[in-house]
C-alpha cells in the first residue's frame, strides 16, 4: 500500500530499500542514524543486508506492509512462527497532536484470503532507544499448520492511526519458520 521510491529518505507514503538511514538524518534530523538492520538476536555479521524503510502517514484504514504466499508444503500439525523485526526511526520529539505509534498486525491466511491465525504489536512500535546502539525488535504470530490448508498467505499490515508523530518504521527479516514444541511448565 506504499509507493516505492529511490530516496534514502523516502517521501511520505513510500518506502524506499535501503541498507541504513542516513546518517546525516532525514526530514530536518527527524530520524534516528539507523547504520544496520541489527536485532538482538541477530548474527552481527549478517547486518550489512537491506531493510525496508516506510514514511508512513496517518491513515484510516489498515496499508498491506507486506505479503507473501508460502509456496513450500508445511508439515500439518507441525508449529510454526512468522515473524519479522521492527523499528521505530523517528527520534522523539514533541507532537502537535498525540502520538500514536504504529501498530501492525501479522496475520497468516489460506489461499482465499480467510484470517487462520493473526496477533498485533500490542501498543504500537514506540521510540527506539540508543542505549547499547539502536536494534530492531522482533514480533510475531505462533501457528500450528492445518490440515486441508495446500498454501499460506502471510500479510503484515500497519492499523489505522490519526496522528503523523512517531508513525514512521524499518522492518527487515520477515521469515515463516518452524517453531519448537510447546514448552509445558
Amino acid at each position: 500500500a506504499f509507493t516505492f521510491s529511490r530516496e534514502t529518505c523516502p517521501p511520505p507514503d513510500s518506502y524506499s530499500i535501503v541498507r541504513l538511514v542516513n546518517v546525516n538524518g532525514c526530514f530536518n534530523d527527524e530520524w534516528i542514524p539507523l547504520t544496520s538492520d541489527f536485532t538482538s538476536d541477530h548474527d552481527p555479521a549478517m547486518s550489512l543486508g537491506n531493510m525496508m524503510l516506510v514514511n508512513h502517514t496517518a491513515h484510516v484504514i489498515s496499508k498491506v506492509v507486506y505479503i507473501d504466499t508460502v509456496r513450500k508444503t508445511l508439515c500439518p500439525g507441525a508449529r510454526y512462527s512468522f515473524s519479522a523485526a521492527l523499528i521505530n526511526v523517528d527520534k522523539p520529539a514533541p507532537c502537535n497532536s498525540s502520538i500514536t505509534f504504529p501498530v501492525f498486525a501479522f496475520n497468516v491466511e489460506d489461499e482465499t484470503g480467510q484470517v487462520l491465525f493473526t496477533d498485533t504489536t500490542h501498543g504500537g512500535i514506540g521510540y527506539a532507544s540508543s542505549f547499547m546502539g539502536y536494534r530492531f525488535g522482533q514480533f510475531s504470530v505462533g501457528f500450528t499448520m492445518p490440515a486441508g490448508v495446500n498454501k499460506l498467505v502471510v500479510r503484515i499490515v500497519v492499523l489505522p492511526s490519526s496522528a503523523d508523530c512517531g508513525e514512521d518504521f524499518a522492518i527487515d527479516d520477515i521469515k515463516v519458520s518452524p517453531a519448537g514444541p510447546v514448552v509445558q511448565m
